[in-house]
């Protein structure tokens, strides 16, 4: 059994950035070749104030608030161009059993922020 059974397969969720594949699930021992550490990622962002009053309206009638799932989208990508920036400075072609975290945060109730953590482990792997 090969990398590309585990990386097409549909249950696994997995991308390449900056020639790093982000694989959510652990791998078989054997397809290590490397064991680098882990590598994480944080960021914390958020938006305009004017933008946290218009989504505070749109939360007393309800709906999707597209621009708190903007917010949150590009924070997570964010840090995954991150991790594979670290991961490929350590000299992984890989991070593993990849987790995310997130928090909403707010400062004294003027604004909302969300911090995301996405951390895993940077490794080489045997592509053949």
């Amino acid at each position: 059994m090969g990398l590309k059974d585990f990386l097409w397969a549909d249950d696994v969720k997995q991308q390449k950035v900056e020639e790093v594949y982000l694989i959510a699930h652990p791998m078989p021992f054997d397809m290590v070749e490397q064991w680098l550490g882990t590598v994480w990622s944080v960021a914390v962002q958020s938006r305009n104030v004017l933008m946290d009053k218009i989504a505070k309206m749109k939360d007393f009638v309800g709906g999707q608030i597209g621009a708190y799932t903007a917010l949150v989208n590009n924070t997570i990508s964010d840090c995954y161009s991150e991790l594979a920036r670290k991961a490929a400075d350590l000299g992984a072609n890989a991070v593993i059993n990849i987790q995310i975290q997130h928090a909403p945060m707010a400062l004294a109730s003027e604004g909302a922020m969300i911090c995301v953590i996405i951390y895993g482990t940077a490794v080489k792997l045997r592509l053949t």
